[in-house]
């Protein structure tokens, strides 16, 4: 058999988990009762050479390199192209790039994936990719949920790529999960989301009108916090309900949208004030 089918093989035959308190991958290395990646991070503690590269503080894997360095002076130094007709990359192996490759490979693999109802190839002892993921993440979902996000904050780029592609091709089930996350969302923090809408909606008015001062959502917190009743009225919220956002000198007479000229009103006493320069209650003007 080919190496790939004889690896699968060996995989397949192995048995044990890792010792590491915790892990539950199969073992890789039987000597040392490990599995692939505790065992690599064991290699990785042992050395202590820097890459030579300057700003690199990964660990040297050849030649003086990080092994991601190391694998872009490998392909750097080759010239040969790949030969399907339109493709520009490099050579990887038999006069394929890495892409071409990996997808020929592919297509001689004839087994089955051994889930029911999975049509795909296998590529993971007896699983396919997507069934292999999910069950590593479920043997181990916090070490799994690590890599995943160290993969992201490390290539941004590489993740922005691979989502713009996956909605290009599931771009109503996108929508749909979309709408579905934000009706959830809404849902359970209804105070946030009415917060939000607050701020916009007077950070828009001050802008429109070219008034000074910010205020946000914090601003708001705070504001409500230092202010256990009505501002106008003296009447606690238990009474009157909830909070509004009131502002002394109203916008439209050219108030700033600030803390200082912010007060929590009741729903009555910013309805009875509306956009004038009265109190509410007593009917007197207020002064700049």
């Amino acid at each position: 058999m080919c190496r790939a089918h004889y690896l699968k093989e060996w995989r397949a035959s192995r048995t044990g988990t890792c010792s590491i308190t915790g892990c539950g991958n199969t073992v890789y290395n039987t000597m040392r009762g490990l599995c692939l990646t505790h065992y690599q991070n064991m290699l990785t503690a042992a050395k202590t050479e820097i890459c030579s590269i300057e700003g690199c503080n990964r660990v040297v894997h050849g030649k003086g390199l990080c092994f991601k360095h190391y694998q872009n002076e490998l392909y750097a130094s080759k010239t040969n192209k790949c030969n399907v007709d339109w493709c520009e990359r490099v050579e990887h192996l038999k006069g394929l790039c890495r892409h071409h490759y990996v997808k020929e490979r592919e297509a001689a693999i004839t087994d089955k994936c051994v889930v029911n109802g999975c049509d795909k190839i296998v590529l993971h002892g007896k699983l396919c990719s997507e069934h292999y993921h999910k069950s590593q993440y479920a043997k181990n979902p916090e070490r799994r949920r690590e890599i995943s996000q160290s993969f992201r904050k490390n290539n941004p780029d590489k993740v922005k790529k691979s989502y713009r592609k996956w909605r290009t091709e599931h771009l109503e089930e996108d929508r749909a999960r979309s709408r579905a996350n934000s009706l959830r969302y809404y849902a359970e923090n209804p105070d946030k989301v009415h917060e939000r809408a607050r701020e916009q909606k007077h950070k828009r008015r001050a802008i429109k009108m070219q008034l000074p001062g910010k205020f946000t959502a914090d601003d708001w917190r705070a504001l409500v916090a230092r202010s256990p009743r009505c501002h106008w009225c003296k009447r606690p919220w238990k009474e009157v309900g909830s909070p509004t956002h009131d502002h002394v000198i109203p916008l439209s007479k050219g108030g700033a949208n600030s803390p200082e000229n912010s007060v929590c009103a009741c729903r009555s006493c910013n309805t009875k004030k509306q956009a004038t320069r009265f109190d509410p209650i007593s009917g007197q003007g207020i002064l700049l």
